[in-house]
């Protein structure tokens, strides 16, 4: 890629892009996905244990949903920025490639399947 390709990505992008290209990224998410389960799981161990009133374990159990929802919102923006940033690569491959550009909404492989199709049709 040209830095100028890069520039014309969006910052969240461009972001994207450079992490995507770090070893262990991946594993740090789910390393981290893993230390919130087990300690959500050692949380209900010594509440259970200990007898808590149901404020605590009301309030325990809403950190958990709000802890839980962050964590989806977050992998839910990566998961579109991703699509996002594969758009924008696909368009530049295109250019390079000096075809015609698929439109916003449209799928890259929809013309191949289509143009396999019509050489199928003529053979």
């Amino acid at each position: 890629m040209k830095e100028i390709d890069i520039q014309n990505l969006g910052q969240r992008e461009q972001t994207l892009l450079e992490l995507s290209f770090r070893p262990g990224q991946s594993e740090k998410r789910v390393r981290n996905i893993l230390w919130s389960a087990l300690l959500v799981l050692a949380g209900l161990l010594l509440f259970s244990r200990y007898g808590s009133g149901l404020g605590t374990i009301t309030g325990f159990a809403l950190v958990v949903v709000v802890v839980s929802a962050i964590e989806k919102i977050t992998y839910a923006r990566e998961i579109l920025t991703y699509k996002s940033l594969v758009r924008a690569l696909t368009h530049r491959l295109e250019e390079v490639q000096g075809i015609e550009l698929t439109p916003s909404g449209g799928h890259p492989a929809a013309r191949s399947r289509l143009a396999a199709r019509r050489d199928g049709a003529h053979s």
